[in-house]
């Protein structure tokens, strides 16, 4: 496993019980992805990248979508199953570097601040991997924080994680060059996160 994704496993896993406190005494539906699942089909294909304790697969799968959720954190993964128990979810541990995309399976593939975790050098082929596990006329859509910084951030709440953030400028040609058209990409504040982000779309 890559060792910086690895560090960033180490303190989910440690803070496991903070996070999953935090995110659901303030947990509301993003919106962004109200907006996302009203562009899904009935019984439509997701995979949830990073999918944490499965709150967002939770929502799709009872917007009646067929997902699935796949994050590298054990403790995260054991509590996505738990909450999406009476689901249509497939609940799967597995480092997103190292996952085995199937060709041409999703009608969307849902990246809610996962990406930011993958170092910038290892992103463009992490793209071109999860353009070719879409189907023809799916989407990606995906939340990365807007900056440009790269490395691990000692001081957050969560102390150990790797973050890496982009330009809208560097985020739009680097999803280019992996064989993407963009169809949506704005920039939010204080959204669903603090601070500054970037909400993209893109279709294969």
């Amino acid at each position: 496993m890559n060792r910086i994704l690895q560090s960033t496993i180490q303190a989910y896993r440690s803070h496991a019980t903070l996070f999953e406190k935090r995110l659901t005494s303030s947990r509301r539906i993003p919106p962004f992805l109200f907006e996302v699942a009203r562009l899904l089909a009935p019984r439509s294909a997701v995979l949830d990248l990073g999918c944490g304790t499965g709150h967002d697969s939770a929502y799709l799968a009872r917007h009646g979508c067929r997902v699935t959720a796949v994050d590298a954190t054990d403790v995260f993964v054991r509590g996505a199953r738990a909450r999406c128990r009476h689901q249509s979810v497939r609940c799967l541990c597995s480092d997103m570097l190292a996952f085995d995309f199937p060709r041409g399976k999703f009608d969307l593939v849902w990246a809610n601040a996962s990406l930011i975790h993958v170092p910038k050098a290892k992103l463009p082929g992490l793209l071109r991997r999860i353009r070719s596990s879409l189907k023809p006329g799916g989407i990606l859509a995906a939340t990365l924080h807007n900056g440009r910084r790269e490395g691990i951030h000692p001081g957050t709440w969560i102390p150990g994680r790797f973050f890496a953030s982009y330009l809208k400028t560097d985020l739009a040609g680097l999803v280019t060059d992996a064989g993407f058209t963009t169809r949506s990409l704005r920039g939010v504040v204080n959204q669903d996160r603090k601070g500054r982000w970037l909400n993209l779309i893109a279709e294969p």
